[in-house]
């Protein structure tokens, strides 16, 4: 129900701005395509957070507190992994270790994608 409603509020603001309207997304992929379909709709993950702080100015050490919390919550709920798409056009889903993840968040290795993926970059 909470999807749904949701979904209904990013139709609303989507037609009344025309504006990008960002929203935090659930990691359900058929969650996120659904919100793909309205054109100026971006989903922020909780990755999307790290890469808002590095545009703000931030460097990895002053994130690093953020970075080793988030770690520990991850390995204590046995996620050691998060998903990225892979460099190309092919749009491959491949795991890649949290803190390699993070730090490349940081180094400028990732594109953030519409949907709240994160799509693996290492040429900048």
């Amino acid at each position: 129900m909470g999807e749904i409603k949701t979904f209904i509020l990013l139709q609303v603001l989507s037609l009344l701005s025309d504006e990008s309207v960002k929203v935090f997304c659930s990691d359900d992929r058929d969650a996120r395509k659904g919100a793909m379909y309205l054109g100026n709709v971006q989903c922020l993950s909780l990755l999307s957070v790290f890469s808002r702080l590095k545009e703000t100015g931030w460097a990895i050490t002053d994130a690093e507190q953020y970075i080793s919390s988030y770690i520990s919550f991850c390995e204590k709920h046995s996620q050691a992994n998060f998903r990225v798409v892979e460099e190309g056009d092919g749009g491959r889903i491949i795991r890649m270790p949290i803190r390699k993840v993070l730090e490349g968040i940081f180094a400028g290795d990732f594109l953030e994608l519409r949907n709240g993926m994160l799509k693996y970059n290492p040429q900048n």
